[in-house]
C-alpha cells in the first residue's frame, strides 16, 4: 500500500494592532488537534501577521507560505469567530480539487454595510436571507476573505500584487474594491475559481457604540 502524500499548511492570523478575538485561541487549539488526526497533513505553521494595511498582510502571508513550502494557505482576520469545522473541510476540498482554487467561509459584513453577505453571483450581491438558506459548496464570482483557504498554486497563476485596493479616483480617496475583491477579479481572469462553503458560517464581530440614553429611558 502506498503512503498518503502529506501536505503542509500555513495558517496566517491577521492580528492588526496586536490583538484578535479570544475565540480565535480556542479555534487554533481545535485546528491543531484536527491537523494531527488528518493523515494528509504533515503539519500546520501558525503565523501572526501584524502588517498593515490588510493587503500587505495578505501578500506577506503568500510570501511566507512559499518560503516554507506550504501547499495550502489559510487567512483569518482578527475580528472573526471562525467556524470550527471549516479548516478540515477546506483542506480536503482544496487537496481534492482539480487545479488551483480558493474556498471561503461565508459571513456577514457588518451592520454598517447592511448585513451584506460577502459573496456575489455575477453583479448581484447574495442577500443574507437567501444566503442563510443555502447549503453545500457553490462557485461564486467573489467572496470576502475574513476566513478563507487558498491552494498555493493559485498564486502561480496570478501576477503580483495578489492583494491590493482599487480606487475610483486618482487621489485614492474613494475605494472601489477591497483587496479580496481585487484578488477575485484577477483570479477570474486567470482561471482560478472561488467557492463558498455555505455550511460553515463564521461570525464577524463589529462594535456598536452606545451613546447617551434617551430621556424616556434614563434613570435617576
Amino acid at each position: 500500500m502506498s503512503e498518503t502524500p502529506q501536505s503542509t499548511v500555513l495558517f496566517g492570523r491577521l492580528v492588526y494592532g496586536g490583538w484578535e478575538r479570544y475565540e480565535v485561541g480556542t479555534a487554533l487549539v481545535q485546528i491543531q488537534a484536527q491537523s494531527m488526526h488528518n493523515p494528509r497533513l504533515a503539519g500546520v505553521y501558525f503565523v501572526p501577521l501584524m502588517f498593515f494595511p490588510v493587503s500587505a498582510a495578505r501578500n506577506k502571508a503568500v510570501q511566507l507560505a512559499r518560503q516554507c513550502g506550504a501547499d495550502v494557505l489559510f487567512l483569518l482576520d482578527n475580528d472573526m469567530i471562525p467556524h470550527e469545522g471549516f479548516f478540515s473541510f477546506a483542506v480536503d476540498f482544496l487537496l481534492n480539487h482539480d487545479g488551483p482554487a480558493v474556498i471561503a467561509s461565508p459571513y456577514c459584513a457588518g451592520q454598517e454595510m447592511g448585513f451584506a453577505v460577502m459573496s456575489w453571483e455575477g453583479e448581484m450581491s447574495i442577500l443574507p436571507v437567501e444566503a442563510g438558506k443555502r447549503h453545500g459548496v457553490q462557485r461564486v464570482s467573489a467572496a470576502g476573505f475574513g476566513f478563507a483557504a487558498f491552494r498555493m498554486d493559485a498564486f502561480d497563476k496570478i501576477e503580483p500584487p495578489h492583494f491590493s485596493f482599487e480606487w475610483s479616483d486618482a487621489e485614492q480617496t474613494v475605494l472601489a474594491a477591497g483587496e479580496d475583491i481585487y484578488f477575485c477579479a484577477k483570479g477570474a481572469r486567470a482561471g482560478v475559481p472561488v467557492y463558498v462553503a455555505w455550511d460553515f458560517w463564521s461570525g464577524h464581530v463589529k462594535e456598536v457604540t452606545v451613546g447617551r440614553p434617551s430621556h424616556g429611558n434614563a434613570h435617576g
